[in-house]
């Protein structure tokens, strides 16, 4: 009989009661084999029935999940960012598709905005080229998908859209209460509590060129007193007595008189009148008239009309009441100008 050889590895075996000189070759062939196999010089394909181990540790992945290795070149950092992933493969599978270079994906690096707030933008980020640091102006952004198309369309720049900045009010309301052209609009009251003048300095040549002027129950600290206007070109810097006057009905005056023998009886309730004065923004003639009525100390009635005009060609651009001595004890002072058409 001649020698036989094993099935898989090709191993000789001797013929039993033969081959008396050549066993010996045969052994160390044999040996030879197998320590290739063992230290991996001969590559081996091996047949697990009942599993394996490494390190001492079961390998349980089938045959199936292992050639899902087949191909992969990615390296051992690669594959580590995958380390701590909880995704689920639908939420991977979202990807599927994705065109994206790593330099725009790397944008999404540092951005701290939730899914939910990413999600918002879903259907805008097709072709952003918006940095992290932009991306991140939505972190916290609890604006719906309605809300936000509001600005569909919108085409104002940056700069009309901070006109809106610190409005509180409804701009429509603030825009109907502008007065149109050759309308009075009121500038300023003024309450007197025992003050030795009530100053107005809120003359605007560019829009006003005439105003009109409200006394009500101005009354004095002291009694049978007057009250004659004061006017003033350089913001109240200063003020002149000035006027050329005339206080009705024939009585020549350089001082313009508002009101004049105003008691301060307590039951009484000082003087009330109106004043109007043209053309205060004109570098021409400017013009006053007013009319008033009080009582006296006496409780007759002191009424006073005067008409004057100013002859430095100057715009004014501020007034001054004061009595002739004493405060103003109380009352007030309403100005309203006349808007240019």
């Amino acid at each position: 009989m001649a020698n036989a050889f094993t099935t898989t590895y090709n191993l000789t075996k001797p013929e039993v009661g033969a081959s008396e000189d050549t066993w010996g070759g045969h052994l160390n062939a044999n040996s030879d084999t197998l320590d290739d196999l063992l230290d991996g010089t001969t590559g081996i394909t091996p047949n697990l029935l009942s599993g394996w181990e490494v390190g001492g540790t079961a390998v349980t992945a089938t045959a199936a999940e292992f050639n899902v290795l087949d191909g992969i070149t990615a390296t051992v950092a690669e594959l580590n960012i995958l380390d701590g992933v909880t995704a689920t493969a639908a939420e991977l599978n979202i990807l599927d598709g994705v065109t994206a270079t790593t330099a725009e994906l790397n944008i999404l690096d540092g951005v701290t905005a939730t899914a939910a707030e990413i999600n918002f933008a879903t259907d805008l980020a097709d072709g952003v080229t918006a940095t992290t640091a932009e991306l991140n102006i939505l972190d916290g952004v609890t604006a719906t998908t309605a809300e936000l198309n509001i600005l569909d369309g919108v085409t104002a720049t940056t700069a009309e859209l901070n006109y809106m900045d610190g409005v509180t009010s409804n701009v429509q309301t603030q825009i109907n209460a502008i007065p149109a052209g050759g309308a009075y609009s009121h500038i300023e009251s003024q309450t007197a509590s025992s003050d030795a003048t009530l100053d107005f300095t809120g003359f605007d040549a560019a829009v006003y060129d005439d105003y009109f002027f409200v006394f009500r129950n101005v009354k004095p600290v002291n009694s049978s007193v007057s009250m004659d206007l004061e006017r003033s070109i350089n913001g109240g810097a200063s003020y002149s007595t000035s006027f050329d006057a005339l206080v009705l009905p024939s009585t020549i005056s350089s001082t313009f008189r508002i009101a004049s023998n105003i008691g301060n009886t307590s039951t009484f309730d000082g003087f009330s009148g109106d004043m109007t004065v043209y053309g205060a923004g004109q570098l021409a003639r400017t013009k006053l008239q007013s009319t008033t009525m009080g009582q006296s100390n006496t409780g007759g009635i002191a009424t006073v009309a005067s008409v004057g005009f100013i002859d430095n060609r100057s715009a004014l651009d501020a007034f001054r009441f004061k009595f002739s001595s004493g405060n103003i004890a109380s009352g007030e002072i309403s100005m309203y100008g006349l808007k240019k058409p």
